[in-house]
This record gives C-alpha cells, sequence and structure tokens, in this order.
C-alpha cells in the first residue's frame, strides 16, 4: 500500500510539473512582448509529450507577421548511410528541439504569407475578440453532469493553450479538447469561439 502511494504521489507530481510547464511563458514569448506591439501565439498540447510547436501572429506598427517555431528540418536524407550513424544522428536531432529552450533560436522562422492575406488573417481573429474570451478556467472544464447524472469524459484528448502577448501583460488561455465537448455539451461561448480562431490558423498556417 506506501508503494503504491508513493507511486501516485510520483505520477501527481510529475503531472503538475508538467502541466506548470506548459503554462509558462517562455523566454520567445518575452522577446515577442518587448519586440512586438501584440502577438498571439497558439500551442497544442495533449496526453503525449510532443515536440513544442508554436504559431504566432504579431503586430508591430503596421507590419503584421506571422512565425512558425518548429523543427523543419527533413531526415530523409539520413536513410542514405549506414544504419548505426543514422540512428545516432536521428536520435540527436529528434532530441535537439527538447533540449534547446524555446527562444528566438534555429527553430523560430517567419511564417511566409502575403501582406493582404495576413492583413485579413489579422482581421479575422480581431473579430473574433481574443482578448475577451472565457477559457475552461472561466467556464468551466469537460461538461456538466446530466439531469440524470451522467457525467461526460474525454481521456487522452488534445487542448489548445494560447497566449495574448501585449506589453502590458502575458495572458494565457487553457482549453480541453474544445471540438471534442462541443459535441459532447455544446453551447459554451469560449469553445465555440477557440474552435472558430483555430480554424483560421489552420487555415492561413496550412500546416497544422
Amino acid at each position: 500500500m506506501n508503494k503504491f502511494i508513493i507511486l501516485l504521489l510520483l505520477i501527481t507530481a510529475f503531472i503538475t510539473s508538467h502541466a506548470q510547464k506548459r503554462d509558462e511563458s517562455t523566454a520567445m514569448h518575452k522577446f515577442m512582448q518587448a519586440n512586438a506591439d501584440s502577438t498571439i501565439i497558439v500551442q497544442y498540447t495533449g496526453a503525449w509529450i510532443n515536440p513544442p510547436v508554436f504559431y504566432l501572429l504579431s503586430k508591430k506598427g503596421d507590419t503584421l507577421t506571422c512565425y512558425l517555431y518548429k523543427d523543419t528540418r527533413r531526415y530523409s536524407s539520413i536513410n542514405k548511410v549506414p544504419r548505426k550513424i543514422a540512428m545516432a544522428m536521428s536520435s540527436r536531432m529528434m532530441m535537439d528541439i527538447y533540449k534547446t529552450p524555446v527562444d528566438i533560436n534555429r527553430f523560430f522562422n517567419i511564417r511566409d504569407i502575403q501582406p493582404d492575406s495576413l492583413l485579413k488573417f489579422w482581421d479575422e481573429v480581431s473579430a473574433l475578440k481574443p482578448w475577451l474570451l472565457k477559457d475552461d478556467a472561466i467556464e468551466g472544464a469537460a461538461c456538466p453532469v446530466g439531469k440524470k447524472g451522467e457525467v461526460y469524459s474525454i481521456d487522452d484528448g488534445g487542448g489548445i493553450l494560447v497566449h495574448l502577448v501585449t506589453k502590458e501583460q502575458i495572458k494565457p488561455l487553457n482549453f480541453y479538447d474544445p471540438d471534442g465537448f462541443e459535441k459532447l455539451c455544446p453551447g459554451r461561448k469560449g469553445r465555440q469561439s477557440i474552435i472558430k480562431f483555430t480554424a483560421l490558423f489552420r487555415r492561413y498556417f496550412k500546416s497544422l
């Protein structure tokens, strides 16, 4: 029994620390805060530890820019070298992004989107009033208990973490599987808005 309790505490501590790391703003967030007027940063989270990927829409004066923080290197040529060398190279390359603090580095790249499309992107995102969005922490996570005591849950679902960055603050918005829960218990305005919001990012980045 004691071993079980210790194991449970260790698992809980890991999950808690991992969740805290997800919610932290990184050096990249703070750099954008210092060097842009406003930036919207979208990150998809999940039950598994995946390589960090961030999608950024940023405004400085009248200049709009999109950035993508991701390991975009291609690994296909590794197959042309001897097996053990290929394994060592691929292992090192795949772990590289995990070991590198999220910042303005080789994984931070400009996303080439035409100026007129960027302006339309910004206008469509702004129309959803992201700075007024209410996330799961305000509207409530999951679904309310049904009239007959039904409890709806989604295991291993993906999450959406948005940071709204201005000179004054870095505001996090956290949603757990909004698409899934909107189907189970539709009606929450925050979830509906974040679904539309991320659909815009998918359309303009064309790589989500």
